[in-house]
């Protein structure tokens, strides 16, 4: 590995790598990875033996075009013993080795899935190798413990710590990650399928819950007035467990969803939501570029965009939503830093409003 794609690494791959070669790694083994990052460790790994199957596994589509990318390297060309694993289910083996660099102050509960994913599918004698780039880490330390007992190298440097164990026997416990919680919308109780990862798992997010309660508005005169119509195309953009399309889908007689999703998992945690709940008409797809199957065919699209990126994400569901609603079609989005898509929005929306709901702004408006 050269030092420029080093020096790209964060800490925990960077220090894995260079472990690697005091570590017994097979010339045909079969080797599972992740990464915070651009699997640097999995390309390392790759390269070191032409004859192994190295995975790289990420979560999320737009992780995994990048990891692909950095993997080509000056030529462009990846490994050709390097596959890319994005997808909804984490990959069964068995393995040889497991190498697994994870971020200090990620998701506990994926690093969690991980790492027990990787000691069950691991064949009997496989190794381990996990790191965090927080020296000081106790939970890491106590899940390696967990999972292989107290016969766990440790190894640290000034920015990270690595663990090593071997698999002696079969984990005699195995824990569930997926599970389902239900919420009430306009008296009708709704069932959401989540998974570690996946946006809004194990509860509703009141993002969400404003973003449903901005379906329908309350006018002067006492009347209601739902934007979700019989017959609608509703696009959920960033659907995560699909809370927010599978409300829609409910709330109108033949109203279709359309749900899309950077995440695999979540695209396929929102279908089997849909499914449970009796609702026929939903699709989805898994994209992080903006587009969408469908273009100009939608009637309402319901956006709820992270806050990180300095609004790069932001802006790219704000432009899904303008390239995937039809002239005169509506658009939601629930934030609570209100004013940069106050600014954006009227260059493609018209009626642009702000309403609060919940402690978050929901911005509406129209498409020109």
């Amino acid at each position: 590995m050269s030092d420029g794609e080093a020096e790209q690494a964060r800490a925990s791959e960077a220090f894995l790598f260079a472990l690697l070669a005091s570590t017994e790694i097979g010339p045909q083994a079969r080797v599972w990875c992740v990464t915070p990052g651009r699997g640097q460790v999995a390309v390392e790994a790759a390269r070191a033996g032409p004859e192994r199957r190295v995975t790289l596994t990420t979560l999320d589509q737009f992780q995994c075009d990048a990891a692909r990318e950095s993997a080509g390297g000056r030529d462009g060309v990846p490994p050709p013993n390097l596959a890319f694993d994005c997808a909804a289910q984490l990959p069964k083996g068995p393995f040889d080795v497991a190498l697994l660099p994870m971020r200090a102050g990620a998701d506990s509960e994926v690093a969690w899935e991980m790492l027990q994913h990787a000691c069950v599918e691991l064949e009997l004698g496989g190794r381990l190798l996990c790191a965090v780039d927080e020296p000081r880490d106790h939970w890491l330390a106590g899940r390696m413990e967990a999972l292989f007992g107290r016969k766990v190298r440790r190894d640290a440097s000034d920015e990270a710590v690595a663990y090593s164990g071997v698999k002696r026997a079969p984990l005699k416990k195995v824990k569930e990650f997926d599970c389902a919680f239900a919420f009430r919308d306009r008296g009708r109780l709704l069932q959401v399928v989540s998974r570690p990862g996946v946006f809004s798992h194990r509860r509703l997010d009141l993002g969400a819950r404003a973003l449903i309660e901005s379906l329908e508005l309350v006018e002067e005169n006492g009347l209601v007035r739902d934007f979700v119509e019989p017959g609608m195309r509703v696009l959920d953009y960033g659907c995560g467990a699909g809370a927010v399309g599978l409300a829609a889908a409910a709330r109108a007689k033949d109203a279709s969803v359309h749900f899309v999703d950077s995440m695999p998992r979540a695209v396929a945690c929102a279908l089997e939501g849909a499914a449970k709940n009796g609702l026929e008409k939903c699709t989805g797809e898994v994209a992080c570029d903006g587009r969408v199957t469908g273009a100009a065919t939608f009637d309402l699209a319901l956006l709820n965009p992270p806050y990180y990126s300095h609004f790069k994400i932001a802006e790219l569901f704000v432009a899904a939503a303008r390239d995937a609603l039809r002239r005169g079609g509506r658009v939601h989005v629930v934030t609570k830093q209100p004013d940069w898509f106050l600014e954006r929005l009227p260059r493609d929306f018209a009626k642009v409003t702000k309403r609060e709901l919940r402690g978050y702004d929901v911005i509406a408006g129209i498409r020109k």
